[in-house]
């Protein structure tokens, strides 16, 4: 069978990082192919498939920053698929409802999959004009607000096989919300769900945060280096006096920070390092936060002890100081612990 499976363009296919429908159409038409179909995917031209592929734009619209209006081009794919809409037997659509008035002549030879909510008022007019487009669901729910739109079947999206393997000795008790973040998704509910169950629910970003933990620190270390090196340079030169102190000042500061910010303590980096170290070790995601931030408070406390220490020896504004960063540093710690138990 001769099969056009026509893709959304904001997305490749498959999509680099997120694109439900994207992803869903490439595992569609590789099976086709597989099963010994003709098939044609009408895409962005980054789409990579088994299928012949007719590249209606060079790149996914979302990354074209001349981009911006995605219709005229969706309009000029459209225009081609209806020049080779009689070499096709099917013609698959995965494009919401923008096919229906250029199609509706040879709607027995169309089906279109809604990968979308139907529970937005303005659609129900658009179904019962257009009731001889036949329609696929992919949930039975997704067909309640539009009951009498021209379904032809549901069909569930579906995985090959091999993409995800069984964890049969899971680790952590954790549920993990998997989509994106939006009002339709619902992560509301995952929520509500996971607080009956008294469990955490969690994204997996433990790698993600000992990366962005450590960027500040390393950040700091990089320009002490670079600082001190050019004053170590000026000095070879023969500079002296203000220049190569203002430099050794950069570099002394910068490797402090780095230092500073590298204590194992919320809410520096190093906490945070803590945070994600424990996270992994334990796999308790709330105790490593809570841990973290109790060694925060542990440390801030330090410091507002050792500045009042040094006001009452006579240090003055500079021991002051050192209390007020260290009350916040408590304050901030506190904070993060709330939040971990929220």
């Amino acid at each position: 069978m001769k099969i056009a499976q026509i893709a959304p363009l904001m997305e490749s296919v498959p999509p680099r990082l997120y694109g439900g429908s994207e992803r869903i159409v490439s595992y569609l038409t590789d099976e086709l192919v597989r099963q010994g179909h003709d098939v044609t995917l009408f895409a962005s031209g980054d789409s990579v498939s088994s299928a012949h592929l007719v590249r209606c734009v060079p790149m996914a619209l979302r990354l074209d920053a001349n981009v911006r209006d995605p219709i005229p081009y969706y309009m000029l794919m459209l225009d081609r698929v209806r020049e080779l809409a009689d070499d096709f037997d099917i013609l698959h659509f995965h494009i919401d409802q923008f096919h229906f008035p250029l199609f509706r002549p040879i709607a027995n030879r169309t089906v279109t999959t809604l990968h979308g909510r139907q529970d937005l008022h303005d659609l129900k007019p658009l179904y019962v004009g257009f009731s001889d487009m036949p329609l696929v669901s992919i949930s039975n729910s997704q067909r309640k607000p539009i009951a009498n739109a021209n379904f032809a079947a549901t069909v569930y999206h579906g995985l090959p096989h091999q993409t995800l393997k069984p964890t049969y000795k899971p680790s952590g008790n954790y549920v993990a919300f998997l989509g994106r973040i939006s009002p339709e998704k619902r992560p509301d509910r995952a929520i509500r769900i996971a607080r009956a169950l008294g469990i955490p629910l969690l994204g997996d970003d433990r790698p993600a945060l000992q990366r962005i933990a450590v960027v500040g620190p390393l950040t700091s270390l990089a320009l002490a280096v670079v600082f001190g090196a050019a004053g170590g340079l000026a000095s070879l030169l023969g500079a002296e006096g203000l220049p190569v102190g203002v430099l050794a000042y950069l570099a002394a500061t910068n490797l402090l920070l780095a230092v500073f910010n590298l204590l194992p303590a919320a809410p520096l980096d190093g906490g945070r390092v803590l945070r994600a170290v424990l996270w992994r070790w334990r796999g308790q995601r709330e105790q490593a936060a809570v841990t973290a931030a109790r060694a925060g408070q542990v440390f801030g406390f330090a410091l507002v002890g050792l500045g009042l220490l040094q006001v009452l020896v006579g240090a003055g504004f500079g021991g002051l100081w050192l209390a007020l960063i260290g009350w916040f540093v408590v304050n901030a710690a506190t904070a993060e612990e709330q939040q971990a138990r929220v």
